[in-house]
């Protein structure tokens, strides 16, 4: 049964999803002649107040991502503080995302032997980091990186060093990071209400994640044994000897090995976009699939609590969105070009 207050954090979340950006919108913004003109919209929009802050004639592209990212985490964070108990458990696991989205940054960086500047990180409150990311900024080597990732959640990263090293690719640790989030977060619904439906959900994005990881490794020609390590054991409708199977066929014969229907498609979609390389494609083609199951779900569920994560995946749709918006309009890629970019 509902305890009033999360009936209240479900209810706030209908009206927090009002403020989101409509399809109209999106199509206005595709349609602003330069990212002056794109500013000038938003300025309609939930983001007026941090965007009034600064003179917005000179809003680059760089300076509008921080403001989209830390309007992004104002609304992930206000309904932590609105909850409490294993949903306000189950939410501050669900956020850890940020910090990992944070060490992907620095493991490209480092593997690019580039240095990222602290700034761009993805705002986290300090009672909330179990890293140090300014420290981290300042690596210039994986074994640097995993030496400051010693304290769990990450204090098996430098287990995949050697996997990295003969690899040479960034995918490795990346992929571990994930399976850490994501075991955590799954852990996390136990007992919460509305489980077996957050399950369905988290399970069928573990289920996209896996057969994107399947793709874009064997399109690198990583080792069946080591792609299977990569992958979930979690999962929705893809179940563990599924994923295995995956893992050995041929790149070709994956349509195939996937027997549910909407899952089959997408891997047709997604197999002939690996073998002509367009893998940027590729990912948009499994986001894209994934943010229409939010939005679906969030229909058809509006007083449960996956209700509340749909929400908040949508809002990181609309951060991801704008950000390709707003580097799309300074580098005047044209409308159509741009429009194939974008995940709504």
């Amino acid at each position: 049964m509902k305890t009033a207050q999360l009936l209240f954090l479900i209810s706030r979340t209908h009206g927090l999803m009002a403020h989101l950006l409509k399809t109209q919108d999106y199509v206005r913004l595709l349609g602003t002649r330069d990212l002056q003109d794109l500013v000038d919209f938003l300025l309609s929009t939930d983001y007026s107040t941090e965007l009034s802050l600064i003179p917005t004639s000179e809003v680059s592209a760089a300076q509008l991502e921080q403001i989209i990212y830390e309007k992004l985490a104002k609304r992930w964070y206000s309904l932590v503080s609105a909850s409490s108990g294993k949903t306000r458990k189950l939410l501050e696991a669900h956020n850890a995302r940020f910090e990992i989205e944070n060490l992907k940054m620095v493991i490209r960086a480092v593997h690019g032997r580039d240095r990222i500047p602290a700034e761009l990180f993805i705002s986290v409150p300090r009672k909330y980091q179990r890293v140090n990311f300014r420290a981290l900024s300042e690596a210039k080597s994986m074994i640097e990186v995993a030496e400051l990732l010693r304290e769990p959640p990450y204090n098996d990263f430098e287990q995949w060093l050697g996997e990295y090293e003969k690899y040479d690719n960034p995918i490795v640790l990346e992929a571990q990071l994930d399976k850490t989030y994501c075991g955590d977060f799954w852990a996390k619904t136990h007992k919460n209400p509305d489980c077996d439906k957050l399950r369905d959900l988290i399970g069928t994005e573990l289920d996209i994640r896996n057969l994107q990881v399947i793709l874009s490794a064997k399109f690198m020609k990583l080792e069946p044994q080591l792609i299977r390590k990569m992958t979930f054991d979690l999962g929705n409708r893809l179940q563990r000897n599924a994923v295995a199977k995956l893992v050995n066929v041929e790149l070709q014969g994956m349509p195939g090995m996937v027997l549910w229907p909407s899952y089959s498609e997408l891997v047709r979609e997604a197999v002939n976009l690996a073998v002509e390389g367009r893998l940027v494609d590729m990912e948009i083609l499994f986001s894209r699939y994934m943010y229409s199951y939010y939005e679906k779900m969030a229909m058809r569920n509006p007083n449960n609590l996956v209700y509340v994560f749909s929400y908040l995946s949508l809002c990181l749709r609309e951060a991801r969105d704008l950000k390709t918006l707003s580097m799309g309009k300074q580098l005047k890629i044209n409308r159509e070009n741009l429009r194939n970019l974008t995940l709504y």
